[in-house]
């Protein structure tokens, strides 16, 4: 995700996980039976997150799993900890 993810709503946001995730998924040469199988998610609700709708957050983690992009997952929510606390920080000090 770009640096502006911070600006975006929920809905792009999740439009942009989701896209991220299908290139994944196609660029490891699997299709979206072989990640139900290999999951235990059903190929519907694969096809509605690669759609941009909500999936539960257990969902979300097992599919990034199995494309090996949860560490990058991992990187971005500590990358949005740190802003958040220099924003916090610059908003103290600019009182």
């Amino acid at each position: 995700m770009q640096n502006d993810y911070l600006f975006k709503s929920n809905k792009e946001l999740l439009i942009d996980v989701a896209e991220k995730f299908r290139f994944a998924r196609r660029e490891a040469g699997y299709s979206q039976e072989y990640i139900s199988e290999k999951t235990g998610i059903s190929r519907q609700t694969i096809m509605r997150f690669e759609a941009g709708e909500n999936i539960s957050l257990i969902n979300f983690i097992a599919l990034l799993r199995e494309v090996n992009e949860l560490g990058k997952f991992s990187d971005l929510l500590n990358r949005i900890r740190t802003q958040r606390s220099l924003a916090i920080k610059f908003k103290e000090q600019s009182k």
